[in-house]
């Protein structure tokens, strides 16, 4: 018996789907930011759906077709450090002056 993969199947499990191309390496903030991103993806994706049909236009792109594109390195880039749950002052501490 030969079992073939069919990534049609994500489609019905997009939790899956997002698990599957979701960054898992980087450090644990990196990782923890986009496991709690997966609704927002979805939602993304969904909006663009939404307006290709809306402006009359097929929409033939999947979820997880969107999710291979998905620009996860360049949206953690633009965060700022405190969005992305680095403490600035662990890098340039306090001075205290002795007068």
């Amino acid at each position: 018996m030969t079992l073939s993969w069919d990534p049609g199947y994500l489609e019905d499990f997009p939790g899956i789907a997002y698990e599957m191309y979701r960054p898992k390496t980087g450090g644990w903030n990196y990782q923890e930011y986009w496991k709690q991103r997966q609704d927002r993806s979805r939602s993304q994706y969904l909006a663009t759906e939404a307006q290709a049909r809306s402006s009359g236009q097929p929409f033939t792109q999947s979820y997880v077709q969107y999710l291979m594109g998905y620009p996860f390195l360049r949206n953690w880039a633009q965060l700022s450090p405190a969005a992305k749950g680095t403490r600035m002052s662990q890098y340039s501490p306090n001075i205290r002056w002795a007068v």
